[in-house]
């Protein structure tokens, strides 16, 4: 999947999420066929491009990002958690609505960590879902 909501109104991206507009007709009709990587992989380029390799994105992206996702899915998501950024410590609160989770390979491992959220619990924002984290060793 190249992003998974929750019942808890926290949604899971690789990379960080992107202003690009998308809708379920959207998402089914984005290539996988990559011609020339470079160019796909800029920014604004190709959603999924994005979602793969987006770095950050500040909290009015992210609104739009959510405000996009919440058009179809049967649970309104408040939060996104990605992974593609190492973070020391295990995870970065980047602002409200965006959470770093860091299991990357360029972490040491008592670094590394997950998330345990409660799919019965609402996550409102990412201060809440950092009482979440595990350390992973």
């Amino acid at each position: 999947p190249w992003m998974v909501g929750s019942e808890c109104g926290v949604a899971f991206t690789h990379g960080a999420p992107p202003p690009i507009f998308f809708d379920l007709a959207h998402l089914e009709n984005e290539s996988l066929i990559v011609y020339n990587p470079y160019e796909w992989a800029k920014g604004g380029k190709a959603l999924l491009g994005e979602l793969l390799w987006r770095r950050n994105s500040p909290l009015e992206h992210v609104s739009t990002f959510l405000k996009n996702l919440n058009g179809f899915a049967s649970t309104p998501h408040d939060v996104v958690v990605y992974g593609h950024e190492p973070s020391p410590g295990g995870y970065t609160i980047e602002h409200a609505r965006l959470f770093n989770l860091s299991s990357s390979f360029a972490m040491r491992k008592v670094e590394k960590g997950y998330l345990r959220l409660k799919l019965s619990q609402k996550y409102g924002n990412a201060n809440i879902v950092c009482d979440g984290f595990c350390s992973m060793y």
